[in-house]
């Protein structure tokens, strides 16, 4: 990108830098007023200058990844220097949660080669949590109604809570079907 694109880029993104910043600030404060906001800006710039259009990533998320990862990075660092100065531990970094893909590929995992789990009702476990299709859309790639992926999804549902009954209280619940 040439210079002149790159500013323009971080012009354009600056609305961006605002939504961002106004996540760390007080709804007291004004946004534009904060550090917050001229660190999501420092961050907007580096995002521009660190940009590759190759890695098939839009140039808003990019930026929005960008800039919230220096905010962030400022708040536990700001937490830190306050509880060094009051003679307390710092925080202990907050673990990654575990993402969807990973919660159902664990629960799935005892599931290989069981015959108590369809593939059909498989695959339409995966298409409604993870990629967020709805019941109707399902339906119609299987050719039947929502009310069979719903049937279809509380069937794998059971199976898992079968399986996994260890780890689960009776009163645990893992999906109620839409309600339409």
């Amino acid at each position: 990108m040439s210079t002149q694109n790159l500013s323009e880029q971080a012009e354009k993104y600056v609305r961006l830098a605002i939504s961002v910043a106004s996540r760390f600030v007080s709804s007291e404060m004004r946004v534009e007023d904060s550090d917050a906001y001229g660190d999501a800006l420092l961050a907007l710039v580096e995002a521009t200058n660190s940009y590759n259009e190759g890695e098939g990533v839009p140039f808003r998320v990019y930026a929005y990844r960008c800039m919230f990862n220096a905010l962030e990075s400022a708040r536990r660092k700001a937490a830190i220097r306050v509880c060094e100065s009051l003679g307390h531990e710092p925080p202990a970094p907050i673990p990654e949660l575990p993402t969807p893909e990973h919660i159902l590929t664990v629960l799935l995992a005892p599931l290989e080669g069981e015959s108590t789990l369809e593939t059909r009702d498989r695959e339409m476990l995966i298409a409604y949590f993870l990629t967020g299709k709805r019941c109707k859309d399902i339906g119609i790639e299987y050719g039947i109604t929502k009310m069979g992926v719903s049937v279809a999804i509380k069937r794998a549902i059971a199976v898992i809570r079968k399986v996994h009954a260890h780890l689960l209280s009776s009163d645990d619940v893992l999906w109620e079907p839409p309600k339409n």
